[in-house]
């Protein structure tokens, strides 16, 4: 019960009441600002807050922070009410809310409902007893404000009329008196009337929309949006709105005056068609705008007598007329039935793309030759990508939906053409539409479309996550964040869309929201970015310690390392004197919790700050060629580092300061040092091993003598050691891959042994993680863990070391094939995860980059474009 009334409560937006008037009683409608922005209208409240709260959409948002706080604050009011008193005196009554501007800038709503005058001086003396109070009479009409001097809310309300008139804005409450005592009222308009008279009076709630006032309104909300879309669809909107379970529903129409210029006309009796662009459009698209039309020169036709109205036609005709080519043949003739623009992620310019349906690919293929940069052309994965030469013609020609496409990139795939400002970006969706990731390839996008009427002049779908970071890109600051905390409850709403169809005098709408939880793992590309050339070696994830989160390490083939951000952007270059040898390492210099980057090249020891710059006394020039990555040792973790790096025959053993560490014994070996010197530490005891050429195996201690000697050769290893630690160094192993596909097994103190991980299949590549032995065999991955070993394949052969990681308690494990050009990434149960494979023509990493609980992959093609794909 109690439920019930912070459920009314919520819905009524708080509800008091004052005094009883004697003037007969008046339609709230009377009461209602001429200029709202938005008028909501319940005619049973009690029974439409019981709806809501019984399905499955209330009951997700039921746990987010605000309707928390919201059901907090008001639960010492519901108490107050005499739950039978209340119950009563709500059931079958009807409430009208309305939202209005009431100051510079801001926005509150006025609550109008019928009164009961022994209800009104019930609640009034409760409210009296809890909340201070003050009386002031406005036009002859007394006002109450409830106040609480700790908490600074306040509520007005008055009784006027035979209603009850309620706002947390004094001026709003006093403008609903005025109204009250005007001659005129919102339903004498004639478009909010027919709105009114035509609206579905069974259903949960009635909404009405004024468009021209909205966008005002919707910018306040959403400072980085632009909503002037909404004013050119109509003068008023009105729907009904319906809550089921699972789904929300509002259906209903939008005003269209013949006299007004609204872009709505340019649809006016042209047939719409059922949308193609889910051939293309990627299924990690946040947001996708689709504009159908039977007849693409009738719409034209259309367009250019909204824009007459409008009084902008004169203006395009001098913009067009500048083209130095003719732009109907070139833009307009090949167009088939289709347009629109879809996003991938925020609303940054290389997230957004647009696209266009052709008849015939010759055709379009010619008409768009005459308008390309003849100095600019690649092939990509048997598709052709070419430049306009010319600025703005997306724009100037088909108008302001297609604004910020300056001179982008294109490509012709599946009767479509596709325009990208980022020629990395549109490699991206060259890959999700090749590699089966778009739209028509989603199972949860055919069944949410089954429920949506197939034809629309108009259509736009949302989908989340993606929808929701998306929003909050429109959002600034502490409101941006509060979305983004609510991610795991919101994300729940998977999909929405808005339909419009336009008939001569309105616009038919359809509204959709489905509460259906993913339950699947899905990978979707989350941005590619070009690096100025081709990418080599492996890209490494590495921790940026002011956010705590992770970025990208990234050598290309002109030795230039790039930093790149979470998101892709490109954070500072450095050009090194060669090539980087093994990975990066990580370390704390000025035991300041700042990190620095340490690696070194053929000829070099470098150690650069976050910022790309040269730490003091660094690049230590070699003394002779490395032949090996440099060690780095954190002797019992006090941040003393000593960085060891293998030279030919030599161990050099160099402090943060740039200078060789004394005391350092390292003699000469017999033939080059070729692994990585790696350091151990077990209940106290350490131990530094590597492996030269000959098979020479040193175990040394912490001043470069040999601690433990063998005489067993053993032949080159693939991998770096890994160690499974025992109870004590003595029961300890180290682990090692060979050239042959065997296994070493070497205890510090005793003896070594090469074995088969499975004599079937020996192992090319390896890995120890988690205790398990993870390993490729051709194109084969095998994991033999105790628990659950299993067996997997990829198209071609492994070309790199496997990767692996937990991620939510859950382990996961991938392979990349140079020949297949694929990445592939199983379960714990040896299962490919949903959407895999997924394209790459270089290796991986793999993690969480923003700690945010998904999983991404980065990878690059062999043009130099880095790819990061997330894994929801």
């Amino acid at each position: 019960m109690r439920r019930k009334l912070l459920t009314v409560v919520l819905l009524l937006s708080i509800f008091y009441s004052c005094q009883q008037d004697p003037k007969s009683i008046s339609d709230p409608y009377k009461a209602v600002p001429i200029s709202s922005v938005l008028v909501i209208e319940t005619r049973d409240i009690w029974q439409a807050s019981e709806t809501l709260q019984q399905s499955q959409v209330f009951k997700n948002i039921a746990s987010l922070s605000f309707i928390l706080q919201l059901e907090q604050d008001l639960g010492s009011l519901s108490e107050l009410f005499p739950r039978d008193s209340l119950q009563n005196f709500l059931k079958g009554k009807t409430v009208v809310v309305s939202l209005s501007l009431s100051g510079a800038g801001k926005y509150n709503t006025l609550t109008l409902l019928k009164g009961d005058p022994e209800f009104e001086k019930l609640i009034g003396r409760k409210l009296a007893k809890a909340y201070q109070f003050e009386k002031r009479n406005y036009s002859g009409t007394e006002i109450i404000r409830f106040y609480q001097q700790a908490t600074q809310k306040e509520l007005y309300i008055s009784s006027y009329s035979g209603l009850i008139l309620l706002s947390s804005n004094r001026n709003l409450l006093e403008e609903g008196i005025r109204q009250l005592n005007s001659e005129f009222s919102l339903k004498q308009k004639a478009a909010f009337a027919r709105l009114y008279e035509t609206s579905n009076k069974k259903d949960l709630a009635n909404i009405f929309v004024n468009n021209t006032e909205f966008p005002t309104w919707f910018e306040t909300v959403f400072p980085l949006s632009d909503a002037r879309f909404i004013k050119e669809t109509g003068d008023w909107s009105g729907f009904d709105l319906q809550i089921k379970d699972r789904e929300v529903i509002l259906n209903g129409i939008v005003n269209l005056p013949a006299e007004g210029a609204y872009y709505t006309h340019s649809f006016r009796n042209i047939r719409p068609g059922a949308t193609q662009g889910q051939n293309i459009v990627p299924s990690s698209s946040g947001l996708w705008l689709a504009y159908t039309f039977e007849n693409a020169e009738q719409y034209y036709r259309s367009y250019l007598g909204f824009l007459e109205k409008e009084g902008s036609k004169r203006r395009y005709e001098q913009l067009v007329s500048n083209f130095p080519f003719e732009p109907q043949p070139v833009l307009l003739n090949w167009l088939d039935t289709e347009m629109g623009i879809f996003y991938t992620g925020n609303t940054q310019s290389n997230n957004t793309f647009a696209y266009f349906k052709f008849r015939d690919t010759k055709n379009c293929r010619e008409a768009l030759d005459k308008i390309v940069d003849s100095s600019f052309v690649e092939g990509y994965r048997g598709l052709i990508i070419h430049q306009l030469v010319y600025e703005n013609v997306l724009p100037r020609f088909y108008g302001s939906i297609f604004k910020g496409f300056h001179r982008p990139y294109y490509t012709l795939v599946n009767d479509f053409v596709i325009f990208a400002n980022d020629q990395a970006a549109l490699k991206g969706i060259i890959n999700d539409i090749l590699d089966g990731r778009s739209l028509k390839d989603d199972e949860s996008f055919r069944e949410f479309t089954a429920k949506i009427p197939a034809k629309a002049h108009i259509n736009i779908i949302g989908s989340n996550p993606e929808f929701l970071e998306l929003t909050a890109s429109l959002l600034e600051g502490s409101d941006a964040r509060l979305l983004l905390n609510q991610k795991e409850e919101l994300h729940n709403f998977h999909r929405l869309s808005l339909q419009l169809n336009i008939d001569n005098d309105a616009v038919l709408t359809n509204f959709y929201l489905d509460h259906n939880p993913p339950t699947q793992e899905k990978v979707a590309r989350q941005w590619a970015t070009v690096l100025p050339h081709p990418a080599e070696g492996t890209p490494q994830f590495v921790k940026n310690h002011n956010t705590k989160k992770y970025e990208v390490l990234l050598q290309d083939e002109t030795d230039q390392l790039h930093l790149l951000s979470a998101d892709g952007k490109i954070l500072w270059s450095k050009e090194l004197d060669g090539k980087v040898i093994g990975s990066f390492t990580q370390i704390d210099i000025f035991k300041n919790n700042k990190l620095q980057l340490v690696f070194n090249t053929e000829n070099s020891l470098y150690i650069l700050d976050r910022l790309g710059r040269e730490v003091e006394n660094f690049p230590v020039k070699l003394p002779a060629k490395a032949t090996a990555p440099v060690g780095v040792f954190n002797y019992d973790n006090a941040r003393n580092y000593r960085l060891v790096v293998p030279c030919g025959n030599m161990l050099y053993n160099y402090g943060t300061d740039g200078n060789k560490v004394k005391g350092w014994k390292f003699k000469k070996a017999a033939s080059d040092i070729v692994s990585q010197p790696q350091h151990f530490s077990v209940s106290g005891k350490d131990i530094i091993v590597c492996l030269t050429a000959e098979g020479k195996l040193y175990q040394l201690n912490r001043k470069g003598e040999e601690r433990f000697k063998t005489d067993e050769k053993i032949e080159e290893l693939k991998t770096s050691f890994f160690l499974k630690k025992g109870s004590s160094l003595k029961s300890s192993e180290l682990l090692a891959n060979s050239n042959s596909g065997k296994l070493y097994v070497i205890n510090p103190e005793g003896a070594i042994d090469a074995i088969y991980l499975d004599e079937d299949n020996p192992a090319d590549h390896f890995l120890f993680f988690d205790g398990k032995y993870i390993f490729s065999s051709g194109q084969k991955l095998i994991v033999k863990d105790e628990e659950n070993p299993w067996v997997a394949e990829l198209e071609a052969d492994v070309s790199a070391k496997p990767k692996a990681m937990i991620l939510k308690g859950e382990f996961y494990a991938g392979g990349y094939s140079k020949m297949a050009e694929e990445i592939r990434l199983f379960n714990s149960s040896g299962e490919l995860i949903e959407g895999f494979p997924v394209f790459a023509q270089g290796p991986f990493d793999m993690g969480s980059l923003k700690l945010d609980g998904t999983m991404n992959i980065v990878t690059y093609s062999d043009d130099g474009t880095v790819i990061c794909y997330r894994v929801n």
